[in-house]
């Protein structure tokens, strides 16, 4: 049995926020922001998911409920141990990448636009360590987490 009591729980970053990344070429890659009014127009692109939801269709219904789609998405799956895959297939016009995390603004030929989505999810990530390791690197890293990766993950909400 697990000992709760020696386990210790920071959530660095929680968000509602979701980004999609867009080639520049995008009819869209221009606007602040997605609104919900257009997520329609979105129906036909080819969502890129990480190729571990493969066989999780859950993943897929999550992103169609949040768009407030009726029907289902067109779904690629790429293998994400190489996130340059990911932005080649979008740059290129291949498809949109949904990101729900921290994201930047843009990476070579894809702009990241925040989406309103009619039902947002929350998403958050969470440090999880046991209280007694002794590990000074471990209290180090701990302590760095605590100050400075919940700031920085927090400023940029």
């Amino acid at each position: 049995k697990l000992n709760t009591e020696n386990i210790a729980i920071i959530e660095v970053f929680s968000t509602s926020d979701v980004h999609l990344g867009v080639s520049k070429n995008h009819p869209m890659a221009s606007l602040p922001i997605i609104p919900a009014s257009r997520l329609n127009e979105l129906k036909n692109e080819n969502f890129l998911l990480s190729s571990q939801y493969l066989l999780d269709n859950g993943r897929r219904k999550e992103l169609q409920r949040m768009m407030g789609f009726e029907t289902p998405i067109n779904v690629k799956y790429l293998d994400f141990v190489e996130p340059e895959l990911a932005l080649r297939y979008v740059g290129k016009g291949l498809g949109v990448l949904p990101l729900s995390t921290f994201v930047p603004k843009e990476i070579e030929d894809v702009v990241f636009i925040p989406m309103e989505c009619k039902n947002p999810t929350p998403v958050s990530l969470y440090y999880v360590y046991k209280r007694t390791n002794a590990s000074r690197a471990l209290k180090l890293f701990t302590k760095y987490i605590e100050e400075e990766a919940s700031k920085a993950f927090r400023s940029y909400r």
